[in-house]
């Protein structure tokens, strides 16, 4: 029997938009193979944005994001919220990476 081909998650250009997918899909039927966790995900995705972050950047970075926003077809906010989550959770493996090993050492 052949396995039935997974969704793509489609990327959404507002909040409201993420919110009225995930009320009408089956999430069964989509790849979340490359999403940290679907808990994270869905928490990430669904959750008001309420909170705001203003950054002075240079022209050049401003106009490299708008670049790569349009290339993907996103918002070029989403793109930096994006790019901001991917940084901390970098950041947050490699901390528990340095963690575990001082514990070793002690």
């Amino acid at each position: 029997m052949a396995t039935k081909a997974l969704k793509q998650v489609p990327n959404w250009r507002t909040d409201e938009e993420a919110d009225r997918w995930l009320q009408e899909v089956n999430l069964a039927d989509y790849d979340l193979g490359e999403t940290e966790s679907l808990i994270e995900w869905l928490r990430r995705e669904a959750s008001p944005k309420t909170a705001q972050l203003n950054i002075r950047v240079s022209h050049v970075l401003k106009h490299d994001l708008d670049d790569i926003a349009k290339k993907l077809d996103v918002p070029t906010q989403k793109l930096a919220r994006s790019f901001l989550e991917a940084g901390i959770r970098a950041m947050a493996l490699k901390k528990t990476v340095v963690r575990r090993r001082g514990r070793q050492g002690t």
